[in-house]
């Protein structure tokens, strides 16, 4: 049985090219508190299914977004629909947070150096 650790990882870290942000998107959807929690652990599945599947992460300025990766677009597209569609403001708050944070990380990185 998996554990909670387990859980928040990467559950596709062989696609490393975006795993350091699924490494980080994970553990704050799960973080989540409050009136929204029961929605957030259902999430944190949807967004374990999708990258199981092979969905990535693409950082677009200010803010990171799901793409399809190695998932056929029409069979992401369903499942999208299907599996994140009920969680959209979550995700899109998730994603924006993600996107702010690793610029945050990647600026403090560029000063340090």
């Amino acid at each position: 049985m998996p554990t909670q650790l387990n859980l928040l990882a990467d559950p596709r870290p062989d696609i490393y090219e975006d795993t350091a942000l699924w490494a980080r998107l994970l553990p704050s959807v799960a973080q989540l508190e409050g009136p929204a929690r029961h929605d957030c652990r259902s999430l944190l599945g949807a967004l374990r299914g999708m990258r199981c599947y092979g969905c990535r992460l693409a950082r677009e300025d200010e803010r990171a977004r799901l793409v399809p990766g190695d998932m056929e677009p029409e069979d992401y597209a369903k499942k999208r629909e299907l599996w994140l569609r009920s969680h959209a403001a979550l995700l899109r708050a998730a994603l924006t947070e993600l996107g702010e944070r690793t610029r945050r990380l990647e600026e403090n990185e560029s000063a340090s150096a």
